[in-house]
């Protein structure tokens, strides 16, 4: 019976990924030096540095059990100076669904449960690949963003995703990070720029902490609402 349920469960995992779309667009990169990212709504944000010239955009989407995955649009546009990726998902009053819930009681009975409100089951997953010396302007409602490599400037925005970059050890940067209700967290040997009365700093809920790496560089701004910040070497 065990050899059964494992090969059920295989088979609607294998049936989950192959009903997801995905979406992907690419970028030849000529002169710029920055590209905008505009992904309002995400679950996890991936940005990884690569040494072609080019911008490669991949998008996982499933929208209510994937009945409403059409509805998603990534738009590409490209100027002088940067490359922007804009991402929107139409009609998205009319995507709501009835919330069903379904209870099992200890009897064994089924009661069947509906909620009328605004309600749709996003899962959204972004990857983006892009060359190491380019600025990267991002901003997001509900994405978690994770940073593979820092090379050049960044400013990060989101509402309630956390921020996790990674960043070389031996790196000259500026960092400003803000959160109000998470947590800033680092392994690098840094020295604060605020400081507590005492003389010494403590990471605590709702700090934003500014700090120089190796004397100061690039700009890298993170901020977040209700996330937490980590700097990793």
């Amino acid at each position: 019976m065990k050899k059964i349920y494992i090969a059920l469960s295989l088979m609607l995992i294998t049936l989950t990924a192959f009903n997801q779309t995905i979406v992907e667009k690419t970028i030849k990169v000529n002169n710029q030096k920055e590209v905008v990212l505009d992904f309002d709504f995400a679950d996890e944000i991936k940005i990884n540095g690569w040494d072609k010239n080019e911008i490669y955009v991949k998008v996982s989407v499933n929208i209510n059990d994937n009945e409403d995955n059409g509805a998603f649009k990534l738009e590409a546009k490209e100027s002088s100076s940067f490359v922007s990726f804009i991402s929107d998902i139409e009609n998205l009053k009319k995507l709501s669904k009835n919330r069903i819930t379904v209870k099992t009681t200890e009897d064994g009975k089924r009661t069947t449960t509906y909620s009328d409100g605004w309600h749709i089951d996003m899962d959204i997953y972004f990857e983006v690949f892009l060359p190491k010396n380019m600025s990267i302007n991002l901003g997001t409602i509900s994405g978690d963003v994770i940073i593979n490599e820092a090379y050049a400037a960044l400013d990060i925005e989101t509402i309630s995703g956390f921020i996790d970059l990674t960043i070389d050890k031996s790196s000259k940067a500026s960092v400003k990070t803000s959160t109000i209700s998470g947590g800033v967290y680092t392994d690098h040997d840094i020295e604060i720029n605020r400081k507590a009365k005492n003389g010494k700093y403590h990471m605590v809920i709702g700090s934003s902490p500014d700090f120089d790496m190796n004397g100061g560089g690039r700009s890298i701004n993170l901020e977040t609402i209700s996330g937490d910040i980590y700097i990793r070497k």
